[in-house]
């Protein structure tokens, strides 16, 4: 019940008073069950069907209005509680090393925090997600949850480097960069402003 209402919040904040429809529904949030989470939804009254295949959430604005931003902030800050080793990476060290200029393909309502993890502290990683109920998925794995919010994706590996950027552990700049050229369809602006932000002259490369 919980997680329905969480997501409904975010579907309310999302949508607003405008319709939606099972498809934009299944773009937005990763689930393996979209047509069953909205008939769940509707079940509990969060929503309502408007006509097949379209819903629109139910108003109930000053019961689930939430920072979003401030939710972002505390859940990196989260990650230092721990005590373990883990860098953030892929995205979130674009976002990093750009200062927060680029954050490709998140938004409140879907917003991914990667980091890798050594594969000997796993467990302790999960067991702290689930005592601390927070979503998360071990990259490779299937995960049978509709994942929206803030959640982590884990990434193991044995041996990596971290670099220190105002305080916060992340991947080194030249790994950065090496992860933008894999994906420029969706990083090739934030590589551009890479080049121009440490002048590494990488323009004829992309």
């Amino acid at each position: 019940m919980q997680r329905y209402f969480n997501l409904y919040k975010i579907v309310l904040n999302w949508k607003g008073k405008e319709s939606f429809t099972t498809a934009e529904f299944s773009i937005a949030f990763f689930s393996s069950q979209p047509r069953k989470v909205l008939y769940d939804l509707s079940k509990l009254g969060l929503i309502e069907k408007i006509k097949r295949n379209s819903y629109k959430a139910v108003q109930s604005a000053d019961l689930v209005k939430e920072d979003y931003f401030k939710t972002i902030k505390d859940s990196y800050e989260l990650l230092k509680k721990h005590g373990l080793k883990y860098s953030l990476t892929r995205t979130d060290a674009v976002l990093k090393w750009t200062k927060g200029g680029y954050n490709a393909n998140r938004f409140f309502g879907f917003y991914p925090i990667e980091i890798k993890v050594k594969p000997t502290d796993l467990g302790k990683w999960v067991k702290f997600f689930k005592n601390l109920k927070r979503d998360f998925v071990i990259y490779g794995k299937p995960s049978s949850k509709t994942l929206f919010g803030v959640f982590y994706i884990l990434y193991p590996k044995a041996e990596f480097k971290i670099e220190n950027l105002e305080g916060e552990p992340v991947d080194s700049l030249q790994e950065t960069i090496e992860f933008c050229q894999r994906n420029l369809a969706n990083f090739e602006h934030a590589l551009a402003m890479l080049d121009n932000m440490y002048s590494l002259k990488l323009s004829a490369r992309y």
